[in-house]
């Protein structure tokens, strides 16, 4: 294979490349159930799509703090559907025939596109893990590395012939969302996300960011392994938004109405080159349903057929390519199988307990160049907070739950995240240590001075220790053999926030927090 050229950021106004011959018959009606039967992906690609499947999930799908591999065959896998992979012929227009068993029938997919939608539920609630899913999500910000896609090659020309295939990258605003109506014996109405399609041209309407060309000979033939093309990208997807890739098969051989495409009675090809995206399926019923925007699943192949290659549908998909296609009974509907490398922009942290009672390890997990500032806020009754501080770490007073935020300023700007952090490491009370009646800590908050007032039921010797709100010790004091304590601290040097002092018999212990103004 070699690749043409890669147009960044340009329109590639591609002309009429054949005639256009005129619908022959109704192909969706005879196409339902066929491309199960006929097209199916040879065994020996499965098993190796399932390798390459185990091998990215282990060691890519999380590529490091800030990108994913994402592939919705593998969100459809986690909701519980059974997704199977198939095979789908691309051919620029009604001129190919099938030959079947069950009567002949002109071919009609002339192109198919794939939406891609960081803010979807798939993405958010299915495919990503729960610890890491809140960096995707609505009013996030996505850099796309690169992308990805299958395919199988089947040639019978000759070895002078190149067949071209190419993938355009395209963006909002040339994806919509719009609702259909279905097969008209049903009547139903679908809500859809679309991408428009220029007949005239056979490419996107337009917001094209990227063309891939790559010219096909004798030595990228494929029929029992799958092919896979992975481009490098360089592009910001904006809040809310969406971007696309659409793919076009061009066949460099000369051809005429009724040429064989394919024989369903050999299982062999015909006269004219086979070119096949892979795609999946879904299991009918069975969520995700990728076609209903309300769940958010805007995620899906579309194909190019006949009546809109000709601007003539009758359900008025016209010029579009409208998605996936559906099947009749134990299908729904058939994407392309596409993988997607991105980046979401935006703040983000992890917390968990350090080993201290009370105490919070937080750690920064924002995807953002060049940060240059850490703003938290710990949601504390104290108010406390950290600056500049990347991981920095927090003793609570109590247990309990609390909504701590964190704001970040990089080269993207900047952005913050608020999440709930609950703490049930604290071991507060009168009966931590034994026989310990009175423990008063005054005033809080505190400005100069603070006094520790401890009273026992029996003679004990204690280690007192006030620490800060990053766990470290900042003043000692020992009561030897005594049924009570009185203290004054200085506190006058030490910086505000909140602190905690501690009294500690062995492997008994209770703490008390105050604030320093």
């Amino acid at each position: 294979m070699r690749k043409l050229f890669t147009a960044i950021f340009a329109l590639f106004l591609a002309g009429q490349l054949f005639a256009q011959a005129p619908l022959q018959d109704n192909s969706a009606d005879k196409y339902i159930g066929k491309q199960l039967t006929s097209k199916q992906v040879p065994a020996s690609a499965v098993e190796q799509y399932a390798r390459i499947q185990a091998k990215r999930l282990e060691s890519s799908m999380r590529g490091g703090d800030a990108s994913y591999l994402t592939a919705f065959v593998d969100a459809v896998a986690n909701s519980g559907s059974d997704p199977g992979l198939v095979r789908a012929t691309l051919f620029p227009d009604s001129s190919a025939r099938i030959v079947d068993p069950g009567g002949d029938f002109y071919w009609f997919i002339h192109a198919m596109s794939d939406i891609f939608d960081p803010n979807s539920i798939l993405i958010n609630d299915t495919y990503i893990e729960d610890a890491v899913s809140v960096e995707f999500g609505f009013g996030k910000i996505y850099e796309i590395d690169s992308f990805a896609f299958y395919y199988l090659y089947d040639r019978v020309s000759a070895p002078s012939i190149v067949d071209t295939l190419r993938v355009y990258i395209f963006s909002e605003p040339n994806i919509s969302e719009q609702n259909f109506t279905d097969w008209p014996s049903t009547g139903e109405v679908t809500d859809v996300c679309y991408a428009r399609y220029n007949n005239a041209n056979f490419r996107p309407n337009g917001s094209i960011l990227y063309t891939f060309e790559y010219l096909l000979t004798s030595a990228d033939t494929s029929t029992a392994f799958l092919a896979r093309i992975s481009e490098g990208i360089n592009y910001t997807v904006p809040k809310n938004s969406k971007v696309g890739a659409a793919f076009h098969f061009i066949p460099g051989q000369s051809y005429t109405l009724g040429d064989v495409l394919f024989d369903n009675n050999t299982g062999l090809p015909g006269v004219l080159n086979n070119f096949d995206l892979i795609t999946y399926y879904e299991d009918d019923g069975l969520f995700p349903i990728s076609s209903i925007t309300d769940d958010g699943a805007l995620n899906q192949g579309g194909i190019v057929e006949s009546s809109i290659r000709y601007a003539i549908n009758p359900l008025g998909w016209n010029i579009a390519y409208y998605p996936t296609f559906g099947f009749g009974p134990g299908w729904l509907s058939e994407h392309v199988l596409t993988e997607w490398q991105v980046r979401p922009i935006g703040a983000h942290f992890t917390a968990g307990g350090s080993g201290v009672p009370c105490q919070i390890q937080f750690s920064d997990r924002s995807n953002v160049s060049n940060i240059d500032g850490w703003d938290w806020s710990y949601g504390d009754a104290g108010g406390s907070i950290a600056i500049d501080v990347e991981n920095p770490v927090f003793t609570y007073a109590e247990n309990g739950t609390y909504s701590v935020e964190l704001t970040v300023s990089g080269d993207e700007g900047n952005f913050s995240y608020e999440r709930n952090v609950v703490v049930t490491s604290c071991v507060n009370g009168l009966n931590d240590i034994k026989g310990l009646v009175n423990f008063d800590v005054f005033p809080s908050p505190a400005t100069d001075f603070v006094s520790l007032n401890v009273g026992l039921q029996s003679a004990q010797n204690l280690e007192i220790g006030l620490f800060n709100s990053q766990g470290q010790l900042v003043l000692s004091d020992q009561m030897q053999g005594s049924l009570s304590y009185q203290q004054t601290f200085d506190v006058s040097n030490l910086p505000a926030g909140l602190y905690q002092i501690k009294l500690q018999n062995g492997n008994q212990y209770s703490t008390k927090a105050f604030v320093i103004n």
